[in-house]
């Protein structure tokens, strides 16, 4: 019965943890394409651009995909990182809790609210 409660809370951390990645790796993606669109080869930032260095500004015309890839790859491992950082700090905690109540079960034991609020 706790095995089974242990995993289904664990399963719900990792697929929230996956979700959030997704998400946040697809509002970052959509905002980077329209901060390099839309901001930075824009008329007036390309003209200046294009004024201090031309080359600069034909490699990032031709390599336009190739830059908000790397960008791209470059935030979402920071997010992925950051949020299963987080999930492992999740998980350490429940661990830590399960200890407690297997050295004392009259205790009353404290999850984070994001932790109690993961089996719903």
């Amino acid at each position: 019965m706790i095995d089974d409660d242990i995993i289904k809370l664990r399963n719900s951390i990792a697929i929230k943890t996956a979700i959030r990645i997704v998400i946040y790796s697809l509002i970052i993606f959509f905002a980077t394409l329209l901060i390099i669109d839309g901001g930075i080869l824009s008329d007036p930032i390309a003209e200046y651009v294009s004024g201090i260095d031309r080359n600069l500004y034909l490699f990032c015309v031709h390599n336009k995909m190739l830059i908000i890839a790397i960008i791209f790859i470059f935030v979402f491992s920071i997010v992925a990182y950051n949020l299963i950082k987080k999930s492992i700090e999740g998980m350490i905690e429940i661990i830590d809790s399960m200890d407690k109540v297997l050295k004392d079960p009259e205790r009353d034991i404290k999850l984070s609210s994001e932790l109690r609020n993961s089996r719903k």
